[in-house]
């Protein structure tokens, strides 16, 4: 975390008056009369009220680095000294990228010849810091923001990067249509007009993996102003589904609508796609108001694998609605988290993995 902005966030000095500390006081009391460490209170209240002050810094929007280049010049990826790590992230020789002498990013300065920690202390077996120093600085342009997302997560999980895009359509879109058909053909019904069989399946996951009454109350519970009726009617009409995909229409300005929804929204916007309808109808995932796009814009299924890395990189939570969809996704398709799932969760992936199929017997069995 950088300082800068610690500072920023904090306010102006008068927040830092005596009397504001003050202010304080009666929360961390309650606090201390529930953790009764006589020997050493102040250290684990002073611990307490600087874990409320991250959490109160790092709740809100999901934040990706915003940068501001001071100055720099175009060149070919083949003649830049980072061609090597460029060309792994999907760049070929001749694209050109802008090599910089000095960014800014997060309000903090970088330029070559300068040190940085690369690796830390604490995760280090010699616990001393690992150090860095720039030699070239590198500023993509934001459509090539894709290839740094699957890149970093290839990195996290080297062996899971293609898994959804090997397994679901093969593996789990043949299942859930037939298990769909089976247990709610009314639902099978509603949603036979979706052409993308992998949206289609996700549409239908939402329906199979509801969220419990408990969970959403309890997420409620969280929202720090309270809301009038009209405000509550409206969080009432949003449909699930509309937390991981809007549709607009051919012509649309997609910026406006990111625009309108951000400043129409109460609360924090997580990752989601934009479906333009067209003739063939093209996707944009949305993080932090940032519109991304894959290689091939016009592939739901290489659309939703991005934006779920995106989940997983800046370690977002889901949205409370999607819950139990995105664990799925998490927990037996990516194969990301060895926790036990909710019961819902593991017994629609059982019967997924036992059903007999009847209508499309080229389906690929999952590799486990």
């Amino acid at each position: 975390m950088h300082y800068s902005e610690c500072v920023l966030w904090s306010g102006p000095l008068v927040h830092f008056y005596c009397m504001r500390f003050e202010g304080k006081h009666n929360e961390l009391a309650k606090r201390a009369q529930a953790v009764n460490n006589f020997k050493n209170i102040p250290k684990t209240i002073i611990r307490v009220s600087q874990c409320i002050q991250c959490e109160k810094w790092s709740s809100g929007n999901v934040k990706i680095n915003h940068h501001e280049v001071v100055t720099g010049k175009t060149k070919f990826v083949c003649s830049t000294l980072s061609r090597q790590y460029l060309l792994r992230l999907g760049f070929e020789g001749n694209n050109f990228v802008c090599v910089t002498k000095s960014v800014l990013v997060n309000s903090v300065e970088f330029r070559p010849k300068l040190f940085v920690i690369l690796e830390k202390a604490s995760s280090r077996n010699d616990s001393l810091h690992l150090f860095g120093r720039i030699e070239e600085i590198i500023v993509t342009e934001e459509k090539n923001t894709f290839f740094q997302i699957i890149a970093e997560f290839e990195l996290m999980s080297p062996e899971k990067c293609d898994d959804f895009l090997s397994k679901f359509g093969p593996y789990y879109v043949p299942r859930i249509f037939e298990y769909t058909r089976i247990c709610n053909y009314d639902l099978w019904k509603k949603h036979n007009a979706i052409t993308d069989d992998v949206l289609k399946a996700l549409l239908l996951l939402i329906t199979l993996l509801p969220v419990s009454n408990a969970v959403k109350n309890k997420s409620k519970k969280k929202v720090d102003k309270p809301m009038d009726s009209s405000q509550k009617k409206k969080v009432k009409m949003i449909e699930p589904y509309r937390f991981m995909i809007e549709n607009i229409n051919a012509g649309a300005n997609v910026q406006e609508f990111v625009k309108s929804k951000r400043s129409e929204c109460t609360s924090t916007i997580q990752p989601y796609i934009i479906q333009v309808d067209d003739e063939t109808p093209h996707f944009y995932v949305i993080a932090d108001n940032a519109i991304l796009t894959c290689n091939n814009r016009n592939d739901f299924t290489a659309a939703f694998d991005l934006m779920f890395k995106i989940y997983f990189i800046f370690n977002i939570q889901y949205p409370v609605s999607l819950q139990n969809v995105y664990t799925f996704i998490e927990s037996y398709v990516y194969r990301l988290t060895e926790k036990k799932s909710i019961s819902i969760v593991a017994s629609l992936y059982v019967n997924l993995k036992n059903m007999n199929l009847t209508h499309d017997s080229n389906s690929s069995d999952s590799d486990e």
